[in-house]
């Protein structure tokens, strides 16, 4: 940048200098440099008045004499000061970008070391009980697992075996980059199987984790005669329409408001059974009413939930599930693409002209699921009799692989106690979260923000009002490509709602998840029991600080971050229907056999 130039006044050279703000203002203190009207010079510093030396000299030296030479070394010094704090502006942000690798780096080398001391405690365990790694939030709606096999043979001769450590690599990058996916997305762009294990001790022993989704549906969803499913049909639809509830006798009639704890089941006894347990020491609990709903019918799972005597009990049964439909839509219809078949060949399977946003078709087994969860959120709502137009209660959502404190109910009492006071604008209250920290930082502290589901998708709390507020964005659930409901819901909660839908949330959670080998996510060995002694074992350990006589609010504001794009799975259009007809109400068994030929419809 140049700070001077020669100019001719009346036959004699002057310079006349371009001076940056804060020479000028140095100057004016020193009643050095005068503006001249008119003139600019475009800077770093943005559009600067030019400066003639001509007043100057008018008024303090002729033909720039003592006046010139007082204001040229003055401009020398204040141009050498400029030009090192450039370079020293320069070198700084040259060295930002360098220590922002190094913190990338570090954040890296942290993660991979946690992943081999848990991997080295899983292996010092003959069954790897209670094994579950920073990272697994997997429930029966949030999976976070990677294909291990496929249909397609091309697949089987593609096997690719990835370690631990590179999953943990994949997975950061992409966080660190801001360009997360859907675990099962990741995978399905790799076509590639995976298998986790761990490094050989020196004894030469080798603990496997297999940590694979399974693209099957179980051959016992699958495995029922035509006269079998027509049998259990009409006994669904019988329960469906008693709405019996069990116990009354015992604990009196459900009252208008009558908190509910909604539990989802598919056909994990072992997992229920811990549930029911943890269920019967949660103080007030035979003041509620618990309601499983059911996507499997199970005659021992039913004898187990109505000798239930501790509270009051209901069960409503999914009647678009698997196992009622196993070889037409919404079970898998032997005329689907399979769904990693490679799309550049010419295809004649039914469903072609649906794939996801990563070019893959829907997986019975996944779909239903968010099926499940759509249909059982409408049905308590709006179908059954005890929770009518007068209903005043909340209902908590939780499901099979669940464990419970004993002062979950005390909790939600409390919050809906302080909510008008603390969080008056707040929709849903949660009471599960996947906090890792020491309960000293939580103990009866409640925080407020969005409602960031994925995070916060264990015993969230609806009532009524929160219930019609999110009914109102249905085309939006029934449309988002994601075969979770949990993803699909933070979706709804980002981008339908203006603001977005604010909770309610304990910090210390409530709520621990104890099923690592999930409905559909693989483990060679899986110690339900193991996990369940680590989840009693935590809340015995923080028993100081349940059943708190107050909360204490924290004044963060948790935002939900940046809606994010699908993980697939949901492109199908007779799923997007069969959700819409739910919503609607309108979902019967002729919606269903509608939709086995839908290029008619």
């Amino acid at each position: 940048m140049r700070f001077e130039r020669v100019i001719q006044v009346r036959g004699t050279k002057l310079i006349q200098f371009v001076i940056p703000r804060v020479i000028i203002r140095e100057g004016c203190r020193n009643s050095t440099f005068f503006p001249y009207a008119g003139s600019h010079y475009s800077s770093p510093f943005g559009r600067i008045p030019l400066h003639s030396i001509l007043d100057h000299c008018l008024k303090h030296g002729q033909d720039g004499g003592d006046g010139f030479k007082r204001i040229h070394t003055q401009c020398s010094v204040y141009k050498q000061k400029f030009l090192r704090h450039m370079r020293v502006s320069v070198f700084m942000m040259r060295w930002r970008r360098e220590l922002r690798r190094v913190l990338v780096a570090l954040l890296f080398i942290c993660m991979t070391v946690k992943l081999q001391l848990e991997l080295r405690m899983l292996d010092s365990t003959e069954t790897g009980g209670g094994y579950a790694p920073w990272w697994g939030n997997e429930t029966v709606g949030h999976l976070r697992a990677f294909p291990k096999n496929s249909d397609s043979q091309n697949y089987s001769k593609m096997k690719e075996i990835l370690t631990l450590t590179e999953t943990l690599n994949a997975v950061t990058l992409t966080s660190i980059n801001g360009t997360r996916r859907g675990a099962l997305s990741l995978a399905r762009s790799k076509d590639a199987g995976v298998a986790s294990k761990a490094a050989p001790k020196k004894g030469g022993k080798v603990t496997v984790l297999n940590r694979g989704v399974s693209h099957d549906v179980d051959s016992k969803e699958v495995s029922l005669t035509k006269e079998n499913i027509a049998r259990i049909k009409k006994q669904l639809e019988a329960e469906n329409e008693l709405q019996k509830i069990y116990n009354v006798n015992r604990y009196g009639p459900i009252l208008n408001n009558t908190n509910i704890l909604l539990v989802q089941v598919h056909r994990r006894l072992e997992n229920l059974a811990h549930l029911v347990k943890s269920m019967k020491a949660v103080k007030g609990i035979n003041e509620s009413l618990v309601i499983f709903s059911h996507d499997f019918w199970d005659e021992t799972m039913n004898h187990f939930v109505r000798n239930i005597t501790e509270f009051r009990v209901m069960q409503i049964f999914f009647p678009f599930s698997i196992q009622l439909h196993p070889f037409t839509f919404p079970g898998r219809d032997p005329r689907d693409c399979p769904w990693n078949v490679k799309r550049h060949q010419s295809l004649t399977c039914l469903n072609r002209d649906w794939p996801d946003s990563y070019g893959h078709f829907r997986e019975a087994a996944f779909t239903q699921i968010k099926h499940h969860w759509w249909w059982k959120l409408h049905r308590v709502f709006d179908g059954l009799r005890v929770t009518g137009k007068r209903y005043s209660g909340h209902v908590v959502f939780l499901e099979e692989d669940h464990y419970l404190a004993p002062d979950l109910l005390h909790v939600l009492h409390l919050m809906v106690r302080l909510q008008p006071t603390l969080c008056k604008d707040c929709v849903v209250l949660t009471l599960g979260n996947y906090n890792k920290l020491n309960a000293a930082v939580y103990k009866n502290f409640v925080e407020r923000g969005d409602w960031w589901v994925t995070k916060y998708n264990m015993g969230f709390v609806l009532d009524a009002s929160a219930w019609r507020t999110l009914r109102k964005c249905h085309r939006q659930f029934c449309d988002f490509d994601d075969y979770n409901w949990d993803w699909t819901m933070t979706s709804l909660v980002q981008t339908c709602h203006r603001p977005r839908i604010p909770m309610f949330s304990i910090r210390l959670s409530r709520v621990a998840h104890v099923g690592s080998c999930g409905t559909h996510v693989k483990k060679k060995s899986c110690d339900v029991g193991a996990e369940v002694m680590v989840a009693h074992n935590r809340f015995k350990a923080v028993s100081q600080y349940l059943f708190p006589k107050t909360l204490i609010l924290q004044s963060t504001h948790r935002s939900s971050g940046k809606p994010k794009k699908g993980n697939g799975g949901w492109g199908d259009y007779r799923d997007q229907q069969l959700c819409l007809a739910i919503a609607n109400g309108t979902a019967t068994q002729n919606t269903i056999e509608r939709l086995q030929f839908p290029h008619n419809t």
